[in-house]
């Protein structure tokens, strides 16, 4: 059966990244992509390939929203109509096919977004949460990992690699005992934390200094999207949501934006300094241990080993290879467990 990934809105590109100007090369499922805003400035993606001599459409130019191949000229505009053939003086020929392969394309909250599929399984991509919310400040971040969308998205919602991987960053061994319900329905799971308190690496003398119990909560939503929910004492408050976008089966790129509410904090200009520093410190520890994971399967074949205490993966697991047979994660039977670990 065909896989249903390409059903799904992903990123494609900052908006800021893509002025007027600018034409881009994207790769996802392995398709080519070139990205471009046409005459309404509205951005526009289409097959990385030209109708005539099968030259790559992103190393041409765009101008007043018209993008030009750099082989022979051919003009197209922002629906990947063909409309100018110069060999012809500019005139488009009849007997050529005259529409390039364009894809749906949506632009919101800072990010475009494009569906492969003239079918989406969803109108509008994923919203981000407090995105509007003007009590939060918010951090960015960019990262290309060598591994596959499944085990990205399992290693941002795992926590007991944390105590090794971020040791002192984020967490460090405590033998803190740790329990978890976990629901899976209709391609959410939603993972609910307790008895965490002081176990926040090098920070925790400032985050929660009484050591009281955290809300922790994390979220995944079929196929690709990781929400993660720290509230804090004082009702300081820490989100993160990444969205890992496949550019092949063994390689992801992924956007992370982090929302924050840490009160009078917020205005102080060391703070987001400290936050986008301390994050992208904690995503290139996950860089190196998933793409020396990636290194590993390509040489010994990807076989895994699990516990109870990897119930999470193992429903992450069941959802994305459901999706690449065929079937939609509603498909699959509702779940709710309780599981109990040690950090």
């Amino acid at each position: 059966m065909n896989s249903l990934l390409q059903h799904y809105w992903y990123i494609v590109a900052e908006s800021s990244e893509l002025t007027a100007d600018k034409v881009l090369a994207r790769q996802i499922l392995d398709e080519w992509l070139v990205v471009f805003r046409g005459e309404d400035n509205k951005p526009c993606v289409m097959r990385d390939k030209c109708l005539h001599r099968c030259a790559r459409l992103s190393k041409g130019e765009v101008s007043k929203g018209l993008l030009t191949c750099p082989y022979h000229g051919w003009v197209y505009n922002g629906k990947g109509q063909l409309v100018s053939v110069p060999a012809h003086f500019g005139q488009r020929k009849e007997e050529v096919m005259n529409v390039s392969h364009a894809f749906a394309c949506i632009e919101q909250e800072g990010y475009i977004y494009v569906c492969l599929s003239n079918k989406p399984l969803a109108s509008k991509p994923y919203a981000m949460p407090q995105f509007n919310n003007g009590r939060y400040k918010k951090v960015r971040l960019v990262n290309v990992f060598n591994n596959t969308l499944a085990n990205c998205v399992e290693n941002f919602i795992d926590i007991p690699h944390t105590a090794f991987v971020h040791q002192g960053i984020f967490r460090k061994k405590a033998n803190e005992q740790i329990k978890a319900k976990v629901k899976r329905e209709n391609g959410h799971i939603q993972i609910d934390y307790e008895n965490e308190k002081n176990n926040l690496g090098s920070f925790s003398w400032l985050l929660n200094p009484k050591k009281k119990v955290i809300f922790h909560q994390d979220n995944y939503y079929a196929p690709n999207i990781t929400h993660v929910i720290y509230r804090l004492t004082g009702k300081w408050e820490y989100r993160i949501t990444s969205q890992t976008v496949p550019i092949t089966n063994e390689t992801s790129i992924v956007y992370t934006e982090i929302c924050y509410d840490f009160g009078l904090w917020n205005y102080h200009p060391f703070t987001k300094w400290l936050i986008k520093r301390q994050a992208q410190k904690v995503i290139d520890q996950d860089m190196n241990i998933l793409n020396d994971q990636m290194t590993v399967i390509k040489k010994y074949g990807q076989k895994f080993s699990t516990t109870s205490a990897d119930l999470i993966h193992h429903y992450t697991s069941e959802i994305i290879d459901a999706l690449n047979n065929g079937l939609e994660p509603q498909m699959l039977p509702d779940q709710e467990k309780e599981i109990t670990f040690w950090v």
